[in-house]
């Protein structure tokens, strides 16, 4: 008998089950079977039983269109027991017809499908179609019936030709029977009875539990069941009246346009709008259960008063919500909308929510909390980034379920990553990046440091792209080894056999990176991963057939991935989807070998499978929307409801038969997530949490919801406010439900006393910092203890009262905010170094003033700014940048000073590995070449005298009181003094260095050397007279690193000169300083000036024009302008250099 069990509680149902389980509980050790929708009610269902009997024993779960199939299947002995019909099993038979060129030109319909189609778009619009024919098996049998018999049914559609082809091809590979086995497994079950079915097998009692929807054919095969057992079918229903004629409004005016509305009324509308599916299912199963249907009833109101309770007891009752007919007390916060500018917003706002739920319900704990998504994807690192990082008072236990494997599973991420590599040119980032991922650096015993090196290597080796230059020919480009995997593994090779520091190439190269000692064993792993890929390229470059892409795929998995963990269950889910997937394309009649692009579509979207779905957790639940349909819980939330995201844009796709002629119970996506928003309501027992990004970031402008949220806010604002509410009474109902909040979590709106509590926060170091903001300010034009305003962490959006006013992100903004804009770094100079910090080697204070503010982070602080190091390349270099032609110049002038010849030049730089290679690189080369040439000659002319021994000396200096020795290094001296050189441009930094060097060499006076320093760059020389007051000068140093040591010294090297060299011009300096799209290195943009001088209302102030004089004023006058004139004469006759600084 066809028993039919409503309700609006799942709970109830669930009341309802056990108390059948108990009441015909015969044999103790028969099993149970169950249907159930998803593996979500599968474990609340499972878990529901063993709390109610102590134990959940002996329960077999069901999907309903599985389970029907095997009931199918006992009227063939031959027939298998899983679906031929399966998309995931006829996709395959439908790509192999796909494939027939024949066939497919007898359909020019299809053939215009295919036309400009690879293998991969082949398989996916298989795999489109044959979801079209399962679904019309179970939608529409009675077209595949007329299919069969060669009759047409929508014979003005184009598509329908091909179909009906292709489902004529496919019956009869499956030998299928003309009869539809639906008709014989009737017939049996009307001719045999009660005791066949028994006889085959069938159990003598299921349950089908809390089904969404429901084909018609199922339920019609249902209730033909229902003959002959006891079919328990227990149906969420939202309203206990009688329902099935319910149209929305719209629907109704058309109806009665036609004068065909008296038989139907609207009802409640939302119920008459969103409930269409549930309606259709309802009414289908009522109607074929006929007088003989036993129709129980538990329908349960809602026992509070809030609004959610109202608005689910009007639905309960079919009651309309009229104006005026709701009343909302004080504190009533159990449905709210809000509106935030970001889905982080949305998140951080949900996090400050459910903190003061828990704060105010002691008994609410966070699994009693589920909150959806319609982009769980997209949103999973921000849920990661908000809820993950909370400091322990506010950290709430949170999971996220029912993502995809290919994302979350380690072992599956590695193995699409492989697949991925291997169908790619290999790039070098892409061959590291798969060596990060830990189940792979596990396989190959390479920890974290041990990958940096290997990032290090394979950069300084040049490597790019490809296996060696037979894998780089297969893309149309000349087999250059240069570049490759191959040239940079050999590279590497030649620095761990050769010796350090080899000034000659071997067999034409360069090596790569010195390695010995430990590092050779490193070398050794990463020649075992890189010979694996060279490997496993091989083995599927080709298309192979099914079985064999079963056994390469465990074998790729074993040999790249080495589980740990909670890794080994994913690693052995990974295998028997590969074993799934295989065993599909062989029920599939798939004999075609497959290219490696579709296989590795085809593993990921069997990994990916929506039917796993997401699973009830411990905490706070993250899922997505539809994962955990029908489950209850105390507290739902909605996020994501933005215009056109949920409900989703409803295409289907253009050869779809069902959207050309639906009938009443389809399955249609927008219907299904109006539904599916219908039960999340109804869903939700104390509190209904809705958000969407209403705010743009950029200029707050309003965005607006989801047509969902909007047909929901129309029907409850008025029942609200009254029927005679003018705008005044609308504006305010509509605050009551709706919260705008700021655009950042620490606007003092959200730690306002007396503010509204809905928007209040419970950061307490936000709130901390919020109140040091507030503080009294300084005395105008004090850079210490500044506190920060609207762009500050502590103080953004101070004074607005609802966020609408605040600063917003501009997408056009600087990457540079403005520093005196926020929070000072320092509140106070630290304190004075101590005697231990009085002992500076010259080679101390050059770094210092190369960099004062990284020198007081670095040294005083031990604060050492990250640094990314530089990024594999994944393309060849086409232009020699300043970076390669600095490269080339420390490769080639030992040897140009040496005296090398053109030739040697030229072997020498190409055996590099960072050069452009080709006829182009050349050009550059033959360019860059002479410039080099001419400043080694320079520098040979300038050091014909041979060198003096170096020698140290030690100056005591008293500065204040405080006793101070600088330690004089001094090193490639000659007779006529000191020269010192670097092939590059002239830069501030060389000359600060080179006046530093020659007050220690003037103040130092060693008697057999003169008094000169001269500086060599490619560009120009710099030569410096005698200086007589050098000690003074050093002195006067020596404060300003004994200042810098405990605050920021506004000294900036390039900035600096470029004020004094134009002898004052701040307009320039400050062009030096400032960073811009145009000046993007400018030393403002540097992160160390950045960090120590946050706060600083003025970074090029009266003092930065002080010391700024005091360094380079001298400098300037002790500069031999003459030599000066001679050095770049000779250089503009030789040709000058136009390397960048």
């Amino acid at each position: 008998m066809l028993n039919l069990h409503f309700s609006n509680r799942t709970e109830a149902l669930a009341e309802r089950l056990l108390a059948t389980l108990t009441e015909h509980e015969d044999d103790p050790f028969a099993f149970t079977e169950l249907i159930v929708p998803s593996a979500a009610m599968r474990r609340w269902l499972t878990l529901a039983i063993a709390r109610a009997q102590g134990i959940g024993a002996n329960l077999r779960f069901h999907f309903l269109a599985q389970w029907l199939w095997r009931l199918l299947a006992t009227q063939r002995p031959s027939a298998p027991q899983e679906s031929p019909l399966a998309t995931a099993v006829l996709g395959w038979r439908v790509y192999a017809a796909f494939g027939d060129a024949a066939w497919i030109a007898a359909h020019p319909r299809l053939a215009h499908y295919l036309a400009q189609a690879d293998a991969v778009m082949r398989a996916e619009l298989a795999q489109d179609v044959a979801a079209l024919l399962e679904q019309y098996t179970s939608w529409r049998p009675d077209w595949l019936q007329a299919w069969g018999e060669g009759r047409r049914v929508l014979p003005a559609h184009p598509d329908e030709a091909w179909q009906a082809a292709l489902w004529r091809r496919l019956a009869a590979e499956l030998e299928l029977p003309e009869r539809q086995p639906v008709a014989a497994f009737v017939e049996a079950l009307r001719r045999d009875g009660a005791a066949g079915a028994r006889a085959a097998g069938l159990p003598a009692r299921v349950h089908v539990f809390a089904p969404p929807a429901m084909p018609p054919l199922h339920q019609q095969l249902l209730a033909q069941l229902g003959g002959v057992m006891e079919v328990d079918v227990y149906i969420l229903n939202p309203c206990r009246e009688y329902w099935f004629e319910l149209v929305d409004r719209r629907r109704l005016a058309h109806l009665a346009a036609r004068g065909q509305a008296a038989a139907h009324e609207e009802g409640n509308p939302l119920l008459a709008a969103w409930g269409r599916q549930t309606q259709a299912l309802v009414d289908g199963l009522v109607d074929l259960g006929g007088e003989a249907l036993v129709d129980d009833g538990d329908y349960r109101p809602h026992p509070g008063s809030s609004l959610l309770a109202q608005l689910q007891n009007a639905l309960l009752d079919l009651q309309p919500i009229e104006p005026g007919s709701i009343t909302l007390a004080g504190e009533d916060r159990s449905l709210e909308v809000h509106v935030c500018h970001s889905r982080t917003r949305e998140l951080e706002v949900l996090q400050e929510r459910l903190l003061a739920l828990f704060a105010h319900d002691p008994g609410l704990q966070p699994g009693d909390v589920l909150v959806v998504l319609p982009d769980l994807e997209a949103a999973a690192p921000l849920i990661e980034a908000v809820f993950g990082s909370t400091p322990a008072p506010r950290r709430i236990p949170f999971t996220i379920t029912g993502r995809a494997r290919s994302a979350v599973d380690a072992p599956a991420r590695a193995l699409l990553g492989l697949l991925d590599l291997l169908a790619s040119r290999l790039p070098a980032s892409a061959i590291v990046g798969l060596l990060q991922q830990p189940v792979v650096a596990r396989r190959f015993a390479i920890d974290d440091d041990e990958l940096e090196q290997v990032h290090a290597w394979l950069h300084a080796a040049g490597a790019h792209w490809g296996l060696d230059g037979a894998h780089r020919s297969g893309f149309g480009v000349p087999a250059q080894e240069r570049g490759t995997l191959a040239d940079g593994m050999a590279r590497l090779f030649l620095g761990h056999a050769l010796p350090p520091g080899l000034a000659e190439p071997f067999a034409g190269l360069l090596p790569g990176a010195d390695i010995a000692g430990s590092d050779a064993a490193l070398l050794g792993r990463l020649w075992s991963f890189v010979e694996a890929l060279t490997h496993w390229h091989a083995a599927l470059a080709q298309a192979q057939p099914p079985a064999a892409w079963a056994t390469l795929l465990h074998a790729a998995c074993d040999r790249f991935i080495a589980a740990a963990g909670d890794e080994r269950a994913d690693l052995r889910e990974l295998h028997a989807v590969i074993a799934q997937l295989a065993d599909e394309m062989q029920q599939g009649g798939l004999t075609e070998p497959l290219p490696l692009p579709v296989l590795r579509q085809a593993l990921q979207q069997r990994l990916d499978d929506p039917a796993r779905g997401g699973v009830p957790g411990g905490g706070v639940t993250f899922t997505a929307m539809s994962s955990l349909r029908g489950l209850p819980y105390g507290v739902v939330c909605v996020l994501g409801l933005d215009d056109g995201l949920f409900p989703g844009p409803a295409r289907s796709v253009e050869f779809d038969l069902l959207a050309a002629m639906p009938r009443r119970g389809d399955r249609q996506r927008r219907l299904d997530e109006r539904n599916l928003f219908l039960d999340l309501l109804l869903a939700a027992r104390t509190h209904l949490h809705l958000s969407h990004t209403g705010r743009s970031v950029r200029d707050n402008a309003p965005l607006p919801p989801s047509v969902l949220v909007a047909e929901l806010l129309d029907l409850l604002v008025p029942a609200i406010a009254g029927e005679a509410a003018g705008y005044e009474g609308l504006a305010a109902a509509r605050a009551r439900l709706v919260v705008e909040h700021p655009l950042q979590p620490f606007s003092p709106v959200a730690f306002q006393v007396d503010g509204d509590p809905r928007r209040r926060s419970h950061d307490e170091a936000l709130a901390e910092a919020l109140r040091q903001a507030l503080a009294p300010r300084p005395a105008p034009g004090s850079t210490r203890g500044r506190p920060p305003d609207a762009a500050s962490p502590a103080a953004a959006g101070a004074g607005a009262d609802d966020g609408a006013d605040e600063g917003t992100e501009d997408e056009d903004a600087s990457p540079w905010p403005d520093l005196s804009q926020q929070a000072p770094f320092l509140a106070a100079p630290l304190p004075a170094p101590g005697p231990e910090w009085r002992r500076v080697a010259i080679e101390q204070l050059v770094q210092f003033f190369r960099h004062p503010s990284r020198a007081l982070l670095r040294r005083r602080l031990g604060i050492e700014l990250a640094w990314d190091g530089e990024e594999l390349e994944d393309d060849e270099p086409l232009h020699a940048d300043a970076r390669t032609q600095r490269r080339l110049a420390e490769r080639l002038l030992p040897a140009l000073l040496a005296g090398a010849d053109r030739e040697r030049a030229l072997r020498l730089a190409q055996a590099g590995a960072d050069w452009p290679a080709g006829a182009l690189g050349q050009v550059q080369l033959e360019q860059a070449l002479p410039p080099l040439e001419r400043f080694a000659q320079r520098v040979r002319e300038a050091t014909t005298t041979p060198p003096i021994d170096p020698r140290v000396v030690e100056q005591a200096f008293d500065l204040d009181g405080e006793s101070w020795t600088l330690v004089i290094t001094l090193a490639g001296l000659r007779l006529e003094g000191q020269t010192r050189w670097r092939a590059g441009s002239l830069r501030a930094q060389d000359r600060l260095e080179a006046w530093i060097q020659h007050l220690a060499l003037c103040a130092a006076a060693p008697a057999d050397v003169a008094r000169r320093t001269r500086w060599i760059a490619l560009d120009e020389a710099l030569a410096l007279t005698p200086v007589p007051e050098a000690s003074a000068e050093l002195a006067r140093l020596l404060r300003h690193y004994r200042r810098g040591l405990t605050e920021p010294l506004h000294f900036y090297p390039r900035t600096s000169w470029t004020f004094v060299h134009t002898q004052g011009n701040r307009d320039q300096a400050r062009a030096a300083w400032t960073p811009g799209p145009y000046n993007a290195h400018a030393e403002g943009a540097d992160a160390a000036h950045r960090l120590a001088l946050r706060g600083c209302a003025e970074p090029l102030d009266a003092a930065f024009e002080e010391i700024a004089h005091a360094v380079f004023g001298p400098l300037l006058a002790h500069t031999d302008a003459e030599a000066d004139a001679e050095a770049d004469a000779e250089t503009d006759a030789a040709g000058g250099n136009g390397e960048p600084a």
